[in-house]
């Protein structure tokens, strides 16, 4: 196991002395680890974390920016990624008898919303009708599993899943909510996921359960299971999920049929805070693309114009406008189809400062409102289209739409009336400019309070 390295000609000589002789397995890591490497710096992440698991044994960790003495726990907040525990936790409960996921909870706005809505992130707006990530909802997974474990959520995480599955490294503060609150270490958490991929603490049913993802009324399946991603790439399952706090990220991948899992986590929020993974595609993170890709060997389907698209929003994340919004018309030349409809790039568009990209962001906009008309993120980023084209009135117009059609979540509503708030001041003030006011976080970013 690596535990400490100082230099990238280091950590590969003791990779590659601790997996044997080169072959193409130790040609994988090596390809692994040196985009890692990459990313480290090209994100300017003070320090992170990772680690592999193949066929339940942990094959390889490895620290970037930071020393860590042999045998030292190194924790990071887990954030969302604490959302994958709660929802095992729901699921054994369910399995006990104590719970059902048809269990009502009352939403802030009074509406009742069922405990399977809360975990597939489908509670916002008409229960069960769209896919919005919300971890202001899922939080309130917490006290309907209190009671039916007979225990504070904490305490019922630790005796009913992180004892179980032998996490020695994981801690549950008291103050855990089902959306944040663990602390815990790359090793620990690929163990969970390996532990939960091969049935220790829940059943073959219940692990079925715990990875069937519900159906819009179209009957195409949403990309979040009970508190895991799912998705299919180049034919394989691949179940994961995400955190973005201010400072600290992480990312778990998961291929169940081939036994795989990635975890990362890092004291920073760029590992994921440019790629906005609560649309649902894990393929627009390149540490995502960088395992699939270089170690799993798994065919991602990421041409060329992708690529440069990623190069693009690292770019746009760094404040390298001019940088970022060449690569993204360059993307766009090379295949226009990329542009149709991503609400990822909706979301980069919105916020490039490019003239040319908000136009492209602004016919994207409507194809997707074509499929969803009141999706309430789509509608919050062409009012920030509006805006930035001084078209304060329609901005207005659609956050004011957000907000009566109680279609958001908590997240979304805040970030509209913090915009009609910011808007409003700039109306107040003839020398002021609404374009000139910072965007408030998306869903997808855990408010500072958190």
């Amino acid at each position: 196991m690596i535990r400490q390295v100082s230099q990238p000609a280091a950590g590969l000589a003791l990779a590659l002395a601790l997996l044997g002789p080169p072959d193409a397995t130790a040609q994988n890591r090596a390809g692994l680890e040196a985009e890692l490497e990459r990313l480290h710096g090209t994100l300017r992440i003070p320090s992170m974390s990772a680690a592999v698991v193949e066929g339940g044994t942990l094959v390889w960790v490895r620290h970037f920016g930071l020393h860590a003495a042999p045998g030292d726990p190194v924790r990071y907040p887990l954030g969302s990624l604490t959302q994958p525990f709660a929802a095992v936790l729901a699921v054994r409960e369910v399995e006990r008898g104590r719970l059902s996921l048809d269990t009502r909870v009352d939403r802030p706005d009074g509406v009742a919303v069922r405990m399977r809505h809360l975990l597939a992130h489908t509670a916002a707006g008409t229960p069960g009708a769209r896919f919005v990530y919300s971890s202001d909802l899922y939080r309130l997974l917490g006290p309907p599993l209190a009671r039916a474990a007979g225990a504070t959520l904490s305490q019922a995480l630790t005796a009913e899943v992180i004892r179980p599955l032998g996490l020695r490294q994981t801690v549950a503060p008291a103050a855990t909510s089902a959306s944040q609150g663990l602390e815990s270490t790359v090793e620990d958490l690929a163990r969970f996921a390996a532990g939960v991929e091969r049935g220790t603490v829940l059943s073959a049913a219940s692990t079925t359960e715990l990875f069937r993802a519900p159906r819009g009324e179209a009957g195409r399946a949403f990309p979040c299971a009970l508190g895991w991603f799912l998705q299919q790439v180049g034919g394989e399952q691949v179940r994961w999920q995400f955190s973005q706090e201010d400072h600290a990220s992480g990312l778990l991948i998961n291929l169940p049929r081939r036994r795989l899992t990635l975890v990362v986590l890092a004291r920073s929020d760029r590992l994921n805070a440019p790629f906005w993974l609560a649309s649902g595609d894990v393929r627009w993170s390149p540490v995502a693309y960088a395992f699939l890709s270089a170690w799993a060997r798994v065919r991602v389907d990421l041409p060329e114009a992708r690529r440069v698209m990623l190069d693009a929003i690292v770019a746009l994340s760094k404040g390298r406008a001019a940088e970022g919004a060449a690569l993204a018309k360059r993307a766009s030349v090379i295949a226009p189809p990329l542009t149709n409809a991503d609400p990822v790039l909706l979301s980069v568009f919105a916020r490039s400062g490019d003239r040319d990209l908000r136009q492209v962001g602004r016919r994207m906009a409507r194809r997707l409102l074509d499929a969803d008309r009141d999706h309430p993120r789509v509608l919050f980023d062409l009012a920030l289209l509006n805006l930035e084209d001084g078209q304060a009135e329609e901005a207005r117009r659609l956050v004011n739409q957000i907000l009566a059609d109680r279609q958001a979540t908590p997240e979304i509503e805040r970030a509209a009336r913090e915009r009609l708030r910011t808007q409003t001041r700039s109306n107040r003030d003839p020398g002021g400019s609404g374009r000139s006011a910072p965007v408030p976080p998306g869903p997808h970013r855990a408010p500072a309070t958190r």
